[in-house]
């Protein structure tokens, strides 16, 4: 197998690893890959499949080292500003999280994961009306993805808009993909009037 093909197989592999949660594996494989080439284009993915393994482990130092490696060789990727925002996020660097997750939605107005991370940090720096402006429009964009319901119903727990919140969720029922979370949701909140979790580490 020739070198170029051995790194695309890596890399390929690492990220099925990192969907699939085994870490460990995902981390050797990039590792690899810096190993075996110099050549920029594939340093730069390893940094960002770095960067992804050490998010996962909540180790945000080597995470932010990573991601920034991979950004010195590609500043236009919105998907590493996304990543670089959400290590800010976990970080509760919400001004920072905020203003790289609003390069990524610069750069594809129609990420629905962008608008989420927009709307998560927002809260924290401008308010409830931002970021729920932003929560919907992740909505918007992907109707069936769960995190931003569940976010947006925390923020308006948060702001004590408990029917909002559960009027939210039950129209979500048939849009979304897992609705048995929608349903635990419901659940806690008439249950407890509050919903568990925090809009700190939902983005996916």
């Amino acid at each position: 197998m020739q070198t170029v093909e051995a790194v695309d197989w890596l890399y390929k592999k690492g990220l099925q690893d990192l969907d699939e949660h085994k870490l460990d594996q995902a981390r050797q494989r990039f590792g690899k890959i810096l190993a075996m080439t110099r050549k920029s284009e594939y340093v730069e993915r390893a940094n960002y499949g770095l960067a992804r393994v050490y998010l996962g482990e909540g180790n945000y130092f080597w995470a932010m080292d990573h991601i920034r490696r991979a950004l010195k060789r590609n500043p236009n990727s919105a998907e590493y500003r996304y990543l670089k925002g959400r290590i800010h996020q976990f970080r509760k660097e919400y001004q920072k999280a905020a203003a790289e997750a609003l390069k990524a939605v610069e750069d594809d107005l129609e990420n629905g994961r962008y608008y989420h991370l927009l709307g998560v940090a927002v809260y924290h720096c401008e308010g409830y009306q931002a970021a729920r402006r932003f929560l919907r429009w992740a909505i918007e964009c992907d109707p069936g993805r769960v995190e931003p319901r569940l976010d947006l119903a925390r923020i308006e727990i948060s702001e004590s808009h408990y029917q909002r919140a559960l009027q939210l969720l039950k129209g979500a029922l048939q849009e979304t993909t897992e609705p048995e979370k929608i349903r635990e949701a419901i659940r806690a909140i008439q249950e407890n009037w509050k919903l568990c979790g925090t809009t700190a580490g939902n983005s996916g």
